[in-house]
């Protein structure tokens, strides 16, 4: 299926409080008013703020009502000095800006020279009266200090209050592939809304696929800054979501070069053995019969920010750059018991298979045989029970083994496609005769590159480009046992997404600013099973009418029910999809006295481009009631073979 959607979201907001609406939770805000001793508003102070880590500054000027708003600030740490004749300098240091803070900073100006300052420490706990949204900030020393086993951003959600984890959004293992795996990591509700409603948003650019809402790119944590959920009472701009808002924020480069190099690594030798291993118990030395599963992770990467610096160009206080690279190397035991035909079923001996049950009388465990009835017409006996009425009674075979005339050489081939018992039965009705020893494997690369460009202290860029690219193999079952040319049911996944974002603010005046951002996301997965098509269907003994109607020529969908696992290749095994989704958002702020005003317009065209193919194939599906005690009218009969 393929389909083109053009989503025009246009949120148009005028803020009737002295308040500032930021632009998608990228940037901050800092705001206050300037007073004298006797509480009278100071105009026309000059407001100049610096970012510590930077060197960029960016001035303004209080009104006539004493009071400065300047939003869009990058997130970081700030100074913030003001100054007015008549009145020494107010100087307020450690203002910590997250994303989409709005940081007040009220300066009571005091009587003396301008060449005195008064200096004051930020308070880290000030209370937000700015902002009618409820939110939660997960800030970068939260995320570089509280232990994440799985490495993933979005764990910090269970955190939130309102918000309720489900599914599988908390495991351990779970990495980023294919549209469900990254579905579970938006498998959360916020305060009793749908789960997968939330929007999802990196560096202020929508974040989510267009199928299911389920987040595109999954940032590796060390390339985080900080992290914002709101919850409720979002503004206009965010009217898309049903959920919450997530906003992850990457980090930018200072004046400071900053790097690290990291590897986490989880293995086998730390754990202990499962259960199903240990069920087979030790030998005489005392060493486990069967081994540990595996279980190797490792995740390892390396990032570096700081001033661009090149041989005839001093990026210092101006450009800034980040880069991150992370790894994943995952293999994880999927070994799992399973029941295959035994060598007498294989030749159609069923003497000795047999369903287990548990005697009511005495509580204990109790074998029956599992009786195999003639289906054909000739294994039936019809009696008249009255005028025109007539009864079909099924006799089972002689000794419960189906004659060798009556097995189809197809099915044969079939039966045989599974491997021999590898194992003694696990129950004692012959089940559980297969252990097979398997992995998963993953494979996951990640590169961010980040540019921030400081032009004057009006203009101001940045740049940001991210790659994700993964590999999963699943569990191949019967690794080609017996020859075995059947598909696993599981499939191969490739997936690559590659996200540009590109962001401009434009302070035209101290109470004009406009902000332009640009977002494309693209998503290529490809499922395909590692076997399974293009198999010799003569050699299984299938006629040449039967297979010139097939494309690529699939190994037949058996479905053998009574416990044994399917093998084959299904209809919609194959799975294509490219999808892209972009972004184009306009916003524009005007502060008029006490008021700010806010309207922007955004954008979103969505293509869905989802193609799962139905490849023509065969699909052999037991039916037990074909060879059941069945009496009556209704029995159904086949012809002989």
């Amino acid at each position: 299926m393929q389909r083109f959607a053009g989503l025009k979201i246009l949120a148009w907001m005028l803020a009737l409080a002295p308040v500032v609406a930021s632009a998608q939770v990228i940037t901050g805000t800092l705001l206050g008013t300037v007073t004298d001793p006797s509480g009278a508003p100071v105009k026309n102070a000059k407001v100049r703020i610096v970012n510590t880590g930077t060197n960029v500054v960016t001035q303004t000027t209080a009104n006539d009502a004493g009071e400065y708003v300047q939003p869009y600030l990058p997130t970081g740490t700030y100074e913030l000095t003001i100054e007015a004749a008549g009145f020494k300098k107010f100087r307020s240091t450690g203002i910590v800006l997250t994303l989409d803070a709005k940081v007040r900073v009220d300066a009571a100006l005091v009587l003396g020279a301008v060449q005195e300052t008064v200096e004051v420490r930020a308070d880290a706990l000030a209370l937000q009266t700015d902002s009618t949204d409820l939110n939660s900030t997960v800030s970068s020393n939260i995320i570089a200090s509280v232990p994440n086993i799985g490495r993933s951003p979005t764990y910090y959600m269970a955190t939130i209050p309102g918000v309720v984890p489900r599914g599988s959004f908390e495991g351990t293992s779970n990495f980023a592939t294919g549209d469900g795996a990254r579905a579970q990591f938006s498998n959360f509700t916020v305060n009793g809304s749908r789960p997968i409603s939330t929007e999802v948003l990196l560096d202020g650019a929508p974040n989510t696929g267009a199928a299911f809402n389920e987040i595109i790119t999954v940032p590796n944590l060390d390339a985080i800054g900080d992290m914002k959920v709101i919850t409720n009472a979002y503004s206009a701009e965010y009217g898309r979501a049903s959920g919450g808002v997530i906003s992850f924020g990457t980090k930018s480069g200072t004046n400071e070069y900053h790097g690290a190099v990291y590897d986490y690594w989880r293995n086998s030798a730390l754990n202990a053995n499962d259960f199903g291993r240990n069920s087979f118990g030790r030998n005489a030395l005392g060493e486990a019969v069967r081994e540990k599963g595996v279980f190797n992770i490792h995740q390892f990467g390396a990032n570096l920010a700081g001033p661009v610096r090149l041989p005839k160009y001093d990026g210092k206080n101006k450009t800034f750059f980040f880069f991150a690279y992370e790894g994943n190397r995952r293999v994880e035991d999927a070994s799992a018991f399973l029941t295959v035909p035994t060598q007498r079923e294989r030749n159609g001996d069923f003497s000795q298979t047999f369903a287990q049950f548990r005697n009511p009388a005495t509580g204990q465990i109790e074998l029956t045989p599992r009786l195999i009835f003639n289906p054909t017409p000739g294994g039936a006996t019809v009696t008249e029970v009255a005028q025109g009425q007539f009864r079909i009674n099924r006799a089972p075979f002689v000794g419960n083994v189906i004659p060798t005339s009556m097995v189809n050489p197809t099915g044969r081939v079939l039966v045989n496609s599974y491997p021999l018992p590898n194992i003694a039965p696990l129950n004692v009705d012959g089940t559980g005769n297969y252990f097979d020893s398997n992995v998963i494997r993953t494979q996951t690369d990640q590169f961010i590159f980040k540019l921030d460009q400081q032009f004057n202290e009006r203009n101001r860029t940045f740049f940001r480009w991210t790659t994700d690219w993964t590999l999963n193999t699943p569990p191949d079952r019967f690794r080609g046992e017996g020859g075995n040319r059947a598909a696993t049911q599981q499939s191969l996944t490739r997936q690559f997404i590659p996200t540009l974002t590109v962001g401009h603010t434009w302070t035209k005046s101290a109470t004009s600013l406009f902000e332009f951002r640009m977002n494309i996301n693209r998503l290529s997965l490809i499922n395909e099973p590692p076997q399974g098509v293009n198999t010799d269907l003569s050699a299984l003994g299938f006629a040449p009418d039967m297979i010139r109607v097939l494309q690529n020529n699939p190994f037949p969908f058996v479905v053998p029910g009574g416990g044994f696992p399917e093998i084959g290749f299904r209809f919609f095994q194959l799975q294509r999809n490219f999808s892209t989704n972009s972004a184009f958002v306009v916003n524009y702020t005007k502060i008029r006295g006490k008021w700010t005003h806010k309207a922007g317009g955004e954008y979103r065209p969505m293509l869905n481009n989802f193609n799962q193919p139905r490849v023509p194939g065969m699909i052999f599906r037991a039916d037990e009631n074909w060879t059941r005690e069945c009496t009556g009218p209704g029995c159904p009969a086949l012809p002989p073979n």
